[in-house]
């Protein structure tokens, strides 16, 4: 795989990871206005899972607490919003605070890598079989003003099926394969 491409993933899962998380933007695609803790989030995961054993825990949460208190300061500062609107982070919060900062570190720390794998399996799958790219470009193309939201994806059969069958052919952790508890005959 393109090593560009592979940074790219991880950017895009990490942009969309401390989105949905924290309700902040780092700008990864952004070379003026990116935040300079993307990079350093990224390479801190491939560290992480590189060697773990080694790894010092408060490099990488000392820039997770940096954002986590911005993201508070700014909750703290802002209109209350409805609860449509609000991010995991602020939902988890109004329950339980500790809870809420594991889960924030948890996504961001197991999110990037396994988000960028995911989707390099569902794109390695489409790219392989052009014929349901076209089909899967034709559905996502009747999507109104070319902005896909949440409530979009109950219309979009196929995009979903393209996803399941990406992570089904390209598991991101073992735990994810599928196994049968007897012998089955297929096709015959």
């Amino acid at each position: 795989m393109d090593k560009d491409f592979k940074t790219d993933l991880n950017n895009w899962a990490l942009e969309s990871i401390a989105f949905i998380a924290l309700d902040t933007r780092l700008q990864c695609f952004d070379e003026k206005n990116k935040s300079p803790d993307a990079d350093i989030l990224i390479n801190g995961m491939h560290k992480f899972f590189e060697l773990s054993y080694e790894l010092d825990k408060n490099l990488l949460y000392g820039d997770t607490f940096r954002h986590r208190n911005a993201a508070r300061e700014k909750m703290k500062t802002q209109p209350p919003k409805a609860p449509t609107e609000m991010s995991i982070l602020e939902k988890l919060i109004k329950i339980d605070r500790k809870t809420a900062v594991v889960m924030a570190m948890d996504m961001l720390f197991a999110g990037i890598d396994t988000t960028s794998t995911a989707l390099t399996g569902i794109l390695l799958c489409l790219a392989k079989n052009q014929d349901k790219q076209e089909l899967l470009r034709q559905e996502v193309s009747q999507i109104k003003n070319n902005s896909l939201t949440a409530n979009d994806m109950n219309n979009l059969p196929y995009l979903r099926a393209c996803i399941k069958e990406g992570i089904r052919m390209y598991p991101v952790v073992s735990a994810n394969a599928r196994n049968i508890s007897q012998d089955i005959v297929v096709g015959g």
